[in-house]
């Protein structure tokens, strides 16, 4: 394709993790509001602050940075934020799923990262993370129901999936 630029980041990934310090995303715990009328139960836990970074973007643009650089510090950026949220949750394991995971970058860049923090990241390898993985965990979820030796009825059991 023509007039198509692409960005490699040709430094190992210690370099690549010093050299992206300052892309921060920053990361504020939720203060959940009687004004607002929503269930605290329902509403994330932390929230990420874009304002200061797509701000720093886009006077980066104007003042003439590459797209394809600013692009690689969006994903990389991003990546870090799920790495600290990670953190803070405090699980090794972490289901990286959605459908904004059907973007090869970010989820190279995130699976990398959270390898690098010693977390055990699980990605979508054969179902889609998007509305195709729902529709599947459909399926499988209603052939748990109706499995017999799940409390199902037999005569609604179909098949092993």
């Amino acid at each position: 394709m023509t007039g198509v630029q692409t960005y490699a980041l040709p430094i190992s990934d210690q370099q690549q993790a010093d050299r992206t310090d300052a892309v921060w995303i920053p990361i504020r715990e939720r203060r959940s509001s009687a004004l607002d009328g929503s269930d605290p139960k329902l509403q994330p836990r932390w929230i990420l602050d874009w304002a200061p970074f797509v701000e720093s973007l886009l006077s980066r643009r104007k003042a003439g940075a590459a797209i394809a650089r600013l692009a690689a510090e969006f994903h990389e950026a991003l990546a870090r934020a799920i790495v600290e949220i990670a953190e803070r949750c405090g699980q090794d394991r972490v289901v990286l799923t959605g459908g904004c995971f059907q973007n090869r970058l970010l989820t190279e860049c995130s699976v990398r990262r959270l390898q690098m923090a010693g977390f055990k990241p699980y990605w979508h390898q054969r179902v889609p993370p998007n509305d195709g993985g729902i529709a599947l965990g459909q399926v499988y979820a209603k052939e748990l129901q109706t499995r017999p030796d799940r409390g199902g009825r037999s005569e609604e059991h179909t098949s092993e999936l």
